[in-house]
């Protein structure tokens, strides 16, 4: 198996499938398979997702809480790369999964990869054009991601796809 795609997922009826057929309509040349980890949701995540049958449920017997849960999901994969998705969000680019795998690939001294994304609030989108794909905190250019910006503003959080390596986690 290439890729596991975890979604961590906790009352998220709202959400959930979105997040799932987001990583169902991923198109690639080589096989993934997608986990979600229902965390003990009391409303009805799960059952807004039982139908597809491609998808494996993590439920363990207790709440776990975020942390745990995440780990639980990289302990069940099987996949050489792990692909990490909220489950309150979704790709948008059915070839996400492919180029960063690609890129990895590629660049075997590369462990982690993450992708762009855009916020949605009551005001609308954040950042609030297309041009730019990256909410970071003030200062950077041009798409620019400095170590600075990693430190502060964390924008690895999303999109991000990361060697399987025993041990590190």
């Amino acid at each position: 198996m290439k890729v596991s795609v975890i979604i961590p997922c906790y009352n998220f009826e709202n959400y959930i499938e979105q997040a799932v057929l987001s990583a169902l309509n991923q198109k690639t040349n080589f096989e993934f398979e997608i986990l979600v980890g229902d965390d003990k949701s009391t409303d009805k995540s799960i059952e807004n997702i039982i139908r597809y049958s491609n998808i494996r449920i993590i439920e363990p017997s207790t709440n776990l809480g975020a942390p745990k849960s995440i780990k639980n999901l990289i302990d069940n994969s099987r996949g050489e790369y792990i692909a990490y998705l909220d489950g309150d969000d979704y790709w948008t680019d059915s070839s996400k999964l492919q180029r960063q795998i690609d890129y990895m690939g590629s660049n075997p001294d590369c462990i982690m990869t993450f992708t762009g994304y855009w916020m949605k609030n009551s005001e609308g989108y954040i950042p609030p054009t297309h041009e730019q794909w990256l909410c970071l905190p003030n200062g950077y250019q041009n798409n620019q991601v400095t170590t600075e910006h990693l430190l502060s503003g964390n924008p690895a959080t999303f999109g991000r796809v990361f060697r399987n390596v025993t041990g590190l986690i």
